[in-house]
């Protein structure tokens, strides 16, 4: 398990912004767009807010996000509507280059019209993670699990909801993956993505940087002592 560790939610957005910015510069030299897809929660605030401060090259970015719920794009429960608010209202990036996911659309055509507009591969991939273990929109027991599509509709009974999501294998193609996880609550699902143990979803990503707080990463210390 790849990770860091970080006294607060600042300096972890700091870290998780200078990423953004190595990747952007990255795309930069090699004469294409950077290829970013935002997470979903309240997690990736302290990014959004790092970034919003810092002078990069927006209009080279292309915006996309891994996971979104099925409400309109002004809901409160938007990630969407959370990005926009602490982030991309902030910026000079055109709105040309964001690409969200139509949440008010019922969930198989909004799944399909955001498959047209995914990049070939995704340069970088923010994603968090719940106490279950679930990350994007891929909760237990759904069959999002197993999607070979590169995004879905996943039905979430435990919600009683549909979730779009990217695929794990869409995830996994992407040249980086950052999972952000911070506060207490993320502690043992943290301790058991480290250990490899049981069926949790998070489980499935295929070697991710892990950036955490020093809440989060708790556990990690007992069990190595």
């Amino acid at each position: 398990m790849r990770y860091e560790v970080f006294q607060d939610d600042r300096a972890l957005g700091q870290r998780a912004a200078d990423l953004f910015a190595q990747g952007l510069a990255g795309c930069q030299a090699e004469g294409r767009d950077f290829q970013v897809a935002l997470s979903g929660g309240h997690t990736p605030v302290a990014l959004y807010r790092e970034l919003r401060e810092r002078s990069l090259a927006w209009e080279r970015v292309q915006v996309y996000f891994s996971d979104e719920r099925c409400v309109p794009p002004d809901s409160p429960e938007s990630n969407y509507r959370l990005a926009k608010e602490e982030l991309l209202d902030h910026v000079p990036i055109p709105g040309s280059r964001v690409h969200r996911l139509e949440g008010e659309l019922p969930p198989e055509e909004a799944a399909r019209r955001y498959l047209a507009l995914l990049p070939e591969r995704f340069d970088l991939i923010y994603l968090g993670t719940g106490e279950d273990g679930h990350t994007a929109s891929l909760f237990p027991g759904t069959q999002g699990l197993s999607a070979r599509e590169r995004v879905l509709a996943n039905w979430v009974p435990k919600l009683e909801s549909w979730r779009l999501s990217l695929s794990f294998g869409e995830i996994n193609r992407a040249r980086e993956v950052v999972l952000l996880a911070t506060g207490g609550a993320k502690a043992q699902v943290v301790l058991a993505a480290s250990q490899g143990e049981g069926d949790l979803p998070v489980l499935k990503l295929k070697d991710p940087l892990w950036l955490l707080d020093t809440q989060s990463a708790a556990l990690l210390s007992s069990a190595a002592s």
